[in-house]
């Protein structure tokens, strides 16, 4: 699963696929994390919670909207993601809220970190153009 306004560097889904978890979850650590950001807790090599909601004091990563999901761990995102859908006050719920009620019922949800100039997320306009830019540099090369 990837958020479709995700840009990143080919190493991360690499990275990612070295998993052997049935559920991982990319993260990437900065100094400072924001109300926006999809904030994770993890303990040990595990995700314990997820979401915006979580104190940024609290958090040790964010997620970047990435996630690996196989074997076990599909079928139980998909039941769960089944289960939520037919209560109508879930409706408006993002798949996180499924992820985060696995994590609740004891599921093993691993992660894979990448850097946080591996990726990017484009919302608005000046993330475009701010993503274009870094793109052009790294395909012209330095200038002479």
């Amino acid at each position: 699963l990837v958020n479709g306004d995700d840009v990143f560097q080919p190493t991360v889904l690499q990275e990612l696929l070295k998993s052997d978890g049935d559920i991982t979850m990319v993260v990437s650590r900065k100094d400072h994390y924001d109300e926006d950001d999809m904030k994770v807790v993890a303990e040990g090599e595990n995700i314990v919670d997820v979401g915006k909601d979580i104190e940024h004091t609290k958090a040790s990563a964010e997620s970047i909207g990435m996630i690996l999901l196989r074997g076990k761990g599909l079928m139980d995102m998909q039941n769960c993601l089944l289960e939520m859908v037919r209560d109508e006050e879930n409706l408006q719920l993002f798949y996180l809220a499924a992820l985060r009620k696995l994590m609740r019922d004891g599921h093993k949800i691993c992660f894979s970190e990448c850097r946080q100039e591996d990726w990017a997320e484009v919302d608005f306009h000046p993330d475009l153009e701010q993503m274009r830019a870094q793109l052009q540099g790294k395909l012209l090369g330095p200038s002479m």
